[in-house]
């Protein structure tokens, strides 16, 4: 086993931004392959998974079902997970070959609910034929496929797995025929059933997601599809010492992204603590702090650290702190107040504003506009007749159609060639968007 693992990890050691794989066996969870990887000490993250076959309805087809839990380099947890639900597939011989059957899907919802560990599910989708969820919906007329759709979305079905881009671009389009493309995340993982394709997948992957490897990072990505692009967002190399990319606080390590982080958590969990810390240690005079507040949070242990890896030392890092009961009294406001409020705060902010020069940025659209014109009137059709037979403005004040046999030599009246003009085209535009 641990060869095994040696060897994925092998395959996946050139590619760094790779954070987090899954195991997902066919309806049984291999703990040993789990504690072989964790043993290896990779810096990969291995998210705890199985693929079971699924009925949605009694005597229904076998669906792929994928079970994500919350497990992560927990191997107690882990264990006795598996353990529970290798035991209760095998008492009910689950499964899609000769003599196995699909598993009832409510069945399955009760036993995953016992055994009080968090998990997300994500069903096939137009993949694998009749095995994807979708299979059975598309020979109903729309109104009851869409009725179907409803059963599995928002946080049932938080997201559906495809593969490939043109997979993952048809079930994009059929949920928004459904109206569902806001609330269902469509992702894509790897088939890939030797060494050499899971490179290939690697290193060209479908997607990408934008959230921390583990649990929570995945349910995030199934619930906000804004978090999966189809390129790589990166910080460019030059400037990882602008942003903050971890903190040591008091033994703990706490990484950001360089977007927006949120620090979530009840009254009293510590979030104020944290963020009056960390403004402390970067600069003592930000903050607005009281003494006594000040004097408490100086004593506690934390370090600050960029993208780059580097310690961030007090007065190196330019930021803004607002207090906690500023911001509290800035959103029990509302319209003007609080325009007023916000102009007030940001005063000084605003009036370094460099005003904005309309007229340059005029005169240099209107001339890469009719450099494009050339550029055009260049590659004129040699059959300029017919051209201006297609783009022609009909000035006429009354519609007189004559439906009939099209006479060869009928002459054409109160007709003009469309012409271009920058400010025009500018007037047409501002009042199409009016």
């Amino acid at each position: 086993m641990a060869e095994y693992v040696s060897s994925i990890l092998e395959a996946l050691s050139d590619f760094k931004d790779l954070e987090m794989i899954s195991f997902t066996d066919h309806n049984h969870i291999c703990f040993d392959l789990y504690k072989a990887f964790y043993d290896a000490k990779s810096r990969i993250s291995l998210l705890p998974g199985i693929e079971i076959d699924v009925a949605l309805e009694k005597g229904g087809t076998a669906k792929h079902l994928v079970v994500y839990f919350d497990a992560m380099n927990d191997l107690g947890k882990l264990q006795s997970l598996a353990t529970k639900i290798n035991a209760f597939l095998e008492k009910r011989n689950v499964g899609s070959g000769p003599g196995k059957q699909p598993v009832d899907i409510h069945e399955l919802l009760d036993e995953l609910l016992g055994y009080k560990v968090d998990f997300v599910l994500s069903p096939h989708a137009l993949k694998q034929g009749k095995r994807g969820i979708d299979y059975d919906w598309h020979p109903l007329p729309e109104e009851e496929m869409s009725n179907e759709i409803k059963k599995f979305r928002d946080q049932f079905f938080c997201f559906w797995e495809s593969s490939g881009k043109s997979e993952i671009a048809r079930a994009v389009e059929f949920l928004k025929r459904m109206e569902s493309d806001e609330l269902i995340s469509v992702v894509a993982f790897s088939d890939s059933k030797g060494l050499e394709d899971l490179k290939a997948y690697a290193k060209e992957p479908p997607q990408y997601f934008n959230s921390l490897p583990n649990f929570n990072g995945l349910k995030l990505v199934g619930s906000e599809i804004s978090r999966i692009t189809h390129s790589q967002t990166f910080v460019d190399e030059n400037d990882l010492g602008s942003f903050i990319g971890s903190i040591e606080f008091e033994g703990q390590c706490l990484g950001l992204s360089p977007r927006l982080n949120a620090i979530i958590g009840g009254r009293g969990s510590g979030k104020s603590v944290l963020l009056d810390s960390l403004a402390n240690s970067l600069d003592p005079s930000k903050g607005d702090l009281q003494e006594s507040r000040r004097a408490f949070v100086s004593g506690l242990q934390i370090k600050v650290r960029t993208m780059s890896g580097f310690d961030i030392s007090s007065g190196q890092f330019r930021f803004d702190y607002y207090n906690q009961n500023y911001v509290a009294s800035l959103f029990s406001k509302s319209g003007d107040e609080f325009n007023t409020e916000i102009e007030k705060y940001f005063s000084d902010t605003f009036s370094k504003v460099e005003s904005i020069d309309k007229g340059s940025i005029e005169r240099g659209n209107s001339e890469r506009f009719y450099q494009l014109l050339e550029s055009f009137e260049d590659k004129l059709p040699e059959n300029i007749v017919g051209f201006v037979d297609k783009l022609v403005v009909d000035v006429k004040d009354g519609l007189e159609m004559n439906i009939g046999e099209r006479k060869s030599k009928a002459k054409v009246e109160d007709k003009k060639l469309e012409s271009f003009d920058y400010r025009s085209g500018l007037v047409k535009v501002s009042w199409t968007e009016k």
